[in-house]
């Protein structure tokens, strides 16, 4: 299990540089007893996930136990399917409401979105949907990112486009990932539609709080990078890079 972990980071981490140290330290502790007296698969997950934040200060990496969700993993890699709205996985993130927690008019006309996690567009959508077109004739715009602990950045991307105008060629964000060992280039950009209005010209602003973490932050960096929103709060954890769950095995 250990190998395969310290595998499973060379061929994925990011920060590919410090994927081959990650796999040594590993099986040092692995050579030295660190685990020698583990019984349980839970347990061995549990000390895996400490140690590689440990080695690494990078609080994306968990360790789990779940033989269902490796299968389905497994299949939806076989297939193009969008998830369904039976899949467990949607319906967690629909009882949720998609990370949308509130969606207020303030005094002064201003319009306030609450968002704790930013889930795949691909269900969640129809409600952000729901929520710019709520707060679309605003004077200004908040977001609420205090407690959001990241997820897929295409939802950040939707919500970033309602703040640019459709025809400009405009990159949002770049970055690097790595599928397979090969490190690959990649951008997001303004989305050439989205439903409903688009307020380009309207003063937005980015709630942060400590906890804030991985694509809330890269959300509130990007809109500060480019002018168009102001920050306002505390200074984020520190993991703004992409991430990805992968089966170590069955």
């Amino acid at each position: 299990m250990v190998e395969a972990a310290a595998n499973a980071i060379r061929d994925n981490y990011v920060f590919a540089e410090d994927a081959e140290r990650v796999g040594r330290e590993l099986r040092a502790r692995l050579r030295t007893g660190a685990y020698r007296h583990v019984r349980r698969k839970q347990e061995l997950a549990q000390r895996l996930t400490g140690d590689l934040v440990e080695i690494t200060g990078d609080q994306h990496f968990s360790v789990g136990v779940d033989a269902a969700w490796v299968r389905a993993f497994r299949e939806a890699s076989e297939s193009d399917a969008v998830a369904s709205p039976q899949d467990p996985a949607h319906q967690r993130a629909a009882a949720a409401n998609f990370g949308f927690q509130s969606v207020r008019l303030l005094p002064g006309n201003v319009g306030y979105v609450r968002l704790d996690h930013f889930d795949d567009p691909d269900v969640g959508a129809p409600v952000a949907a729901a929520a710019m077109r709520f707060v679309e004739h605003t004077d200004a715009l908040i977001f609420d990112l205090r407690y959001n602990r990241g997820g897929t950045m295409a939802m950040a991307q939707l919500l970033m486009s309602y703040l640019f105008e459709a025809d400009e060629a405009q990159l949002l964000f770049d970055f690097t990932t790595t599928e397979s060992g090969e490190a690959l280039e990649r951008g997001m950009w303004v989305l050439p539609s989205v439903p409903g209005r688009r307020r380009p010209e309207r003063p937005a602003y980015v709630l942060t709080g400590s906890t804030s973490f991985s694509a809330a932050e890269w959300f509130s960096f990007a809109l500060q990078k480019l002018g168009r929103a102001e920050i306002i709060g505390e200074r984020t954890t520190g993991a703004a890079h992409p991430v990805a769950s992968v089966p170590i095995d069955d």
